[in-house]
């Protein structure tokens, strides 16, 4: 059996996660509401097939608990904190 990359934004940069909707899948099953504990688990997961910087690791945490809450079908945006303009037509 493979794996699946899902691509997130970390800071400013997009980074590529092995099988985090495995990690996700296994976090949910386990019914906790505390984000900390929710974060800790999700990381601990995702550790195992992925590397996460230590001087990251903050930035991993926020991104990883922003796609767990968007696989539980909240409105949680990708990239918080960025604003993002579009400009369509014009003469």
């Amino acid at each position: 059996m493979g794996y699946s990359v899902t691509q997130l934004w970390i800071g400013a940069n997009k980074v590529g996660i092995s099988d985090l909707d495995a990690a996700l899948a296994e976090v949910r099953a386990l019914g906790l509401t505390d984000p900390e504990h929710i974060t800790a688990e999700i990381l601990q997961r995702v550790r195992k097939t992925n590397y996460i910087p230590s001087e990251a690791e903050a930035g991993y945490a926020r991104a990883l608990l922003g796609a767990y809450r968007r696989s539980l079908g909240e409105d949680v945006p990708e990239r918080p904190g960025v604003l993002e303009v579009r400009v369509y037509g014009g003469d």
